[in-house]
């Protein structure tokens, strides 16, 4: 097995949902503290961070949280977003890793735009 080098500089992690929803899902804290313990600066996904980069993985549990929306304009808005930002995100050496609780969304609106947004948020991810 290798391992890298040591590094001076942290491994930043940007994760949705990292810490915000500790209390109706302690899930993710029980993942990110321990991380953050050893080291591991996590943040707490927002655009702003995402467009700001500096990220060595972003980490993402519910995707469909963006583009599963009853009005057309916010799903298109976020699923064209959230992909754009990606892309750019990991052209500057960022790598995307989903943790694939649910294969689809709980429920639909938009059944073509919210199947464009999984295909294309998928073949993005590395991990």
């Amino acid at each position: 097995m290798m391992h890298a080098a040591p590094s001076d500089t942290p491994l930043r992690v940007l994760a949705w949902p990292a810490f915000a929803n500790k209390r109706g899902n302690p899930y993710t804290a029980c993942l990110y503290e321990p991380m953050a313990e050893l080291g591991v600066q996590v943040d707490e996904f927002r655009f702003d961070r995402l467009l700001r980069g500096g990220y060595d993985i972003i980490h993402v549990h519910w995707p469909d949280g963006l583009f599963v929306r009853p009005g057309a304009a916010a799903a298109w808005a976020g699923g064209l977003g959230l992909t754009t930002l990606l892309w750019q995100a990991r052209r500057r050496g960022a790598r995307l890793v989903w943790t694939v609780h649910n294969l689809g969304s709980h429920e639909t609106h938009h059944p073509r735009l919210e199947r464009w947004c999984w295909q294309t948020f998928a073949a993005q991810v590395d991990g």
